[in-house]
């Protein structure tokens, strides 16, 4: 609220100390309470699942039970070591703590320096400033030799910085090489070996086809592939069973909690109030499911069929005239219709309907597994196909696919990226007027006249409270709204295919309107309505923004406080998940919950970058740019990011748990914008100097852009490379060192690709692959409503622990390679 409030009703006034102390007695108030009802309730067996959830799903990931002592969590938090820190909650996680360890060493030595040299340096200037003002930048006369503290500072600023910024650049690369070679405990080992494929030409769409390239390219080195199918009908039907179950599933559970009320549903309505008959829900349902499983499967050996119809009559000799001549250079894939014909005649089992359906069912977009990490890594760094348009990516984790997604051509995902990308770019240029425009909308006066409803006379205090806070609620609503739309533009429009690729592309865009909110905090207006000043003289217009950073000051260590004690200390006291479970218990009891639904409360909550980083990164940006302005803001941003820590650090060892972890990818992105933000408080702290007539000082500034420029490229050319591929020479190493993997068993490498036969005859390919699309593997959408209650077990996690196994020898060539990385880094 104070962060919006900044935008709606923000003034350049005299700044006093009042506002300050009193944002921070109401912050500490409310960080008080959540403190104390955190202690008392963290302990309460009814809200294990809030507060301890991961003790009980995934008892090998979580470091035990806090100490039900007073601030004894503190304690056994901080006792957690990094590796044990990093086993239990994964790369990605380890990465977001490292990034607020990170922002609190340089607060830390900075916040040192401003307290014991700038606050007395500034609050002995004589530029007649008092209160506030009185220890700042603004104190100190042009041309001042206490100018000479503000560089020092910038120089402080920087230089730790990059070396903070470096160092965790060497400390993570050599667990991103590990990953990449082994993996994490819930890494599938088929997975480490696998590729996803992208563009597949059409004569190479088929799972017998796609194996044969490959394999030619690899020789024996094939474990498996697939080309994905597109599925809809199929897909259509399984979505109508999954809500049959689910609604079988509640009705089984209510009548268990009232055995003497029928449970009925109306059926045959025209709408939900209108016409139709009730009928008995248990036996409807039963019913219903029964049907869509009949439909479902008939649809499903029908897509089988055509695997087994399409890989019979994929003649090699006809598809892939290399075959003829090894040496000869391999022709221009031919078009989709030259590629259909010799399907048709290839065959006397091959009907123009198999052509057909072939062309329509099967994507651009597949994966192949092979025998040996080496070869993983040389497809992923090779061009494939006659002009390199087969495009092959590292995959995400079988359980980060979004299946619905994974048939979309990349072509048409990246056209329609482009255009998205426009779209949010335009609401960044823009967006002071959706903010306008809801600020009108949230207006008293405008509520009154349009909407004619009352508010209260204009001179009660109950008109002030409502005509300044109605806005900052309207446009808190607002920003809750955009990281979803932002979110669903990823997930729908473009359909990328991964949560985790979903999840980064919020992350981006997010903090895109973070900055376009600041710039309304400093500048007012949108950032296209001061986009000619800045072409027509970029120096003024550094000037300009210098000028305006240090009147938004304090309104930036409120948002700080505020966060700090508001913000952290709900998070830390699961305040709101407490109140929504209470008021979902009064409403629905224990006993009339489905299986599914305990087992859902029970899951450990996954963090969402997209939404928690970026509000950070702008504190941090905040904490690098003021610095050198206003001293005292450094200790505030020291407690929030050290509290930042260690409470995130507490909620990511019991609480959250990533279901998707990237292997700590997120780094490379989390790093440029750390040393964005420098770049842009450096240019802020050049202009400023140059508006106090800082004639030495300011050109020497600049001398800290250079180097941070030089150190950025430095880290780009030095790391990049090795965080994103293994080198082979790494994979070779991990490969002679594995033993041969028990999992392993399950993947015939004879054929690359054979499929499995069912006892009814149908081809299984999918149930037997390292990727099953879940509407293709019987397996998956096959099963049977889950029982009222489960018996004999808990709702622990299990799958986590199957897929615990490492080969040791592998993972002993992975910290190897790990250390040679570190040694080539120092």
């Amino acid at each position: 609220a104070e962060y919006m409030g900044g935008i709606c009703f923000f003034g350049m006034g005299t700044a006093t100390w009042s506002t300050v102390v009193t944002t921070l007695v109401i912050s500490a108030a409310q960080a008080l309470i959540c403190f104390f009802f955190f202690e008392k309730f963290r302990g309460n067996q009814k809200f294990t699942n809030l507060f301890r959830s991961r003790i009980n799903t995934k008892p090998n990931e979580s470091p035990g039970a806090d100490d039900k002592g007073f601030l004894k969590w503190i304690s056994a938090t901080l006792r957690v070591t990094d590796d044990v820190l990093l086993e239990s909650v994964g790369l990605d996680t380890y990465v977001f703590l490292r990034f607020l360890k990170l922002c609190f060493r340089v607060c830390l030595i900075t916040g040192i320096v401003a307290v014991v040299v700038l606050i007395p340096v500034y609050g002995t200037g004589d530029n007649n400033e008092h209160s506030y003002n009185k220890i700042t930048l603004a104190n100190v006369k042009e041309g001042d030799n206490r100018l000479w503290a503000a560089l020092g500072m910038i120089f402080l600023v920087s230089a730790s910085v990059c070396v903070f910024v470096w160092r965790e650049w060497v400390h993570l690369t050599p667990l991103r090489i590990k990953f990449l070679s082994v993996g994490n405990r819930s890494t599938p080992y088929s997975y480490r070996h696998t590729v996803f494929i992208e563009n597949i030409p059409v004569r190479y769409r088929s799972h017998r086809a796609l194996f044969e390239f490959f394999n030619k390219l690899f020789p024996d080195q094939v474990a498996e592939c697939a080309v994905f199918l597109r599925s809809p009908e199929l897909d259509k039907l399984l979505t109508l069973r999954t809500q049959a179950v689910v609604a079988y599933e509640k009705a089984v559970a209510q009548q268990a909690s009232n055995p003497s009320k029928p449970v009925l549903v109306k059926i045959n309505a025209k709408a939900k109030c209108i016409g139709g008959q009730k009928v008995d829900a248990i036996p409807h349902f039963q019913q219903k499911i029964e049907t869509l499983t009949q439909q479902a499967t008939v649809e499903y050996e029908a897509a089988m069929k055509l695997i087994s119809d399409v890989t019979s009559v994929n003649d090699l000799e006809t598809l892939e005239p290399t075959k003829k001549n090894p040496e000869a250079i391999e022709k221009e894939p031919p078009s989709t219709t030259q590629a259909i014909e010799p399907l048709v005649q290839a065959s006397n089992s091959a009907s123009s309907r198999v052509a057909n359906s072939w062309a329509a069912s099967y994507s651009s977009s597949g994966y192949v597994s092979f025998k040996s990490l080496m070869v993983k890594e040389s497809a992923l760094q090779t061009r494939l196909g006659v002009l390199g348009e087969m495009v092959t990516f590292a995959p995400p984790m079988p359980r980060d696919v979004v299946w619905t997604n994974v048939t979309n051509p990349l072509p048409h995902q990246s056209v329609v990226r482009f255009f998205v990308n426009i779209l949010w770019s335009v609401g960044i240029l823009f967006w002071a007027i959706p903010v306008a425009f809801v600020q009108a909308i949230a207006n008293l006066e405008t509520m009154h006249k349009k909407l004619h409803v009352w508010i209260p006379p204009t001179s009660s205090p109950l008109y002030g409270l409502l005509s300044g806070y109605l806005p900052v609620i309207a446009l808190i609503v607002l920003m809750i709204i955009l990281p979803i739309a932002i979110e669903a533009s990823a997930l729908k429009g473009i359909r990328i295919k991964s949560a985790n690729g979903v999840d980064m592309f919020t992350f981006s865009w997010h903090f895109g309107f973070q900055v376009a909110n600041l710039w309304l905090i400093l500048l007012g207006g949108s950032l296209f309505n001061q986009l000619d000043q800045f072409i027509d003289d970029p120096a003024n217009s550094v000037k300009l923004i210098a000028a305006a950073v240090p009147g938004a000051s304090q309104f930036f260590m409120n948002l700080m406080i505020t966060q700090t004690f508001g913000g952290l200390f709900m998070e830390l006291s699961r305040l709101v998940p407490v109140i929504v479970n209470v008021i979902l218990g009064k409403i629905k009891k224990e006993s009339a919950k489905t299986q599914r639904e305990l087992d859902a409360e029970s899951q450990p909550v996954p963090l969402k970058w997209g939404w928690l980083l970026p509000p950070m990164i702008l504190n941090m940006f905040v904490a690098f740019s003021y610095v050198f302005m206003v001293p005292l803001i450094q200790p505030f941003a020291l407690v929030y990011f050290g509290l930042g820590y260690l409470i995130f650090k507490h909620q990511c060892l019991h609480i959250y748990s990533q279901v998707n972890d990237g292997g700590g990818a997120m780094w490379k992105t989390l790093s440029h914008m750390i040393m964005g933000c420098l770049y842009m408080a450096q240019l802020i702290c050049i202009g400023y100097l140059s508006i106090k007539k800082a004639k030495i000082q300011a050109p020497l500034a600049f001398i800290t852009f250079i180097f941070t420029v030089i150190t950025h490229r430095l880290m780009v050319l030095k790391f990049t490379i090795p965080f994103t591929t293994l080198s082979l020479s790494v994979a070779r190493n991990v490969d002679l060192e594995a033993d041969t993997h028990p999992d392993s068993e399950n993947h015939d490498h004879s054929t690359g690709c054979q499929p499995n036969v069912s006892k009814s005859g149908i081809i299984d390919f999918y149930n037997s692959i390292t990727y099953p699309q879940p509407a293709l593997s019987s397996k998956i959408w096959k099963q049977d409503p889950l029982p009222y209650r489960r018996e004999g077990s808990s709702n622990n996690n299990k799958g986590d622990v199957e897929l615990a196994a490492r080969s040791e020898p592998a993972e002993a060539a992975a910290e190897a390679a790990a250390e040679e990385a570190v040694e080539a880094t120092s």
